[in-house]
């Protein structure tokens, strides 16, 4: 009998000595990004990307109320040929806006996409070589493992930067 609650009890206590042997880290890529080197001129090229294309963007909306507002002061001079040319340039402006917007947004997602995926590459072979240094048995991204609630001590960003930054530091 007593054979019999030693195997029982050793077999409850299993789990506990398997689990003693996992080691699980914690990534946050979005903290990776904003304190990073590399990730702060990612940040900072995207920032001027954007601000270019928003400088031209509202260099065309200016014209577009610049027209708009001709016509409206004018309109009662002009003959219907003047009017209806002018209104047709503010269409045509009005199309190049749309274009315009799209272009941007897609040229930003574009250029955000190959950045991010640059970061991820240069990232990995970080992350991988301090798992395997430090007997980590699995590693888990923050923005995609759907983590509700975990303990600091088991977060490894600041080492990854700190890593990160040793390596790609201008």
């Amino acid at each position: 009998m007593k054979k019999w609650f030693s195997i029982i009890a050793i077999l409850a206590l299993l789990p506990l000595f398997t689990w003693s042997q996992v080691k699980i880290g914690i990534i946050d890529p979005q903290k990776v990004i904003s304190d990073s080197f590399r990730g702060k001129e990612v940040r900072q090229k995207l920032e001027s990307i954007g601000e270019s294309k928003q400088k031209a963007i509202e260099s065309l909306e200016r014209e577009i109320r610049s027209l708009e507002s001709e016509i409206n002061t004018k309109r009662m001079t002009w003959n219907q040929e003047t009017l209806e040319r002018r209104m047709s340039e503010v269409q045509l402006k009005q199309t190049q806006h749309k274009r315009m917007l799209e272009d941007a947004q897609n040229d930003f997602q574009r250029e955000y996409q190959k950045e991010m995926m640059q970061l991820q590459k240069e990232l990995m072979p970080i992350i991988e070589d301090f798992g395997k240094t430090h007997g980590y048995t699995v590693i888990l991204d923050l923005s995609t493992a759907g983590i509700s609630f975990f303990s600091a001590g088991i977060d490894i960003t600041d080492e990854i930067i700190k890593n990160y930054d040793s390596k790609y530091k201008k």
